[in-house]
């Protein structure tokens, strides 16, 4: 596939900016992949901001040589699992504040918009004593 734009696109963009841009995401990171095999990205050598991986910055050299990621739709949320919200537990069934509500876009949102509550107690286990959801 070749790149068909004239002087009105924007400049080809680096690795580095294209993970800020996207926030982080691993579906980013496959997007750039994809987009570099197809000749759509310039190259991170030929990037005005290169990036070296392990360069400065690192505190210890790199032992991973895979990732596995996994993606739960559906799975337990931070809140019922390791972030006990004692608020959220006090304002349970509540409408949600304006202070909040207006923070947040309308999209997919109930028009209820009560706040739910974990239905989980949590405890401290271990050494650490960090709190778990039963």
């Amino acid at each position: 596939m070749r790149n068909h734009c004239t002087s009105d696109c924007p400049p080809p963009v680096s690795r580095r900016e294209m993970l800020e841009q996207c926030g982080l995401g691993f579906g980013s990171i496959a997007l750039t992949g994809l987009m570099l095999e197809e000749g759509l990205l310039q190259t991170a050598t030929a990037a005005s901001s290169a990036v070296t991986p392990g360069g400065p910055g690192t505190h210890f050299p790199a032992t991973a040589r895979s990732v596995i990621f996994l993606f739960l739709g559906g799975g337990p949320s931070q809140v019922d699992t390791f972030d006990p919200k004692p608020l959220l537990g006090e304002l349970h069934g509540q409408d949600v504040p304006p202070s909040i509500a207006r923070a947040i876009p309308r999209i997919a949102r109930s028009p209820l918009e009560n706040l739910l509550a974990s239905p989980w107690r949590f405890r401290r286990y271990g050494e650490s004593g960090i709190p778990v959801s039963e």
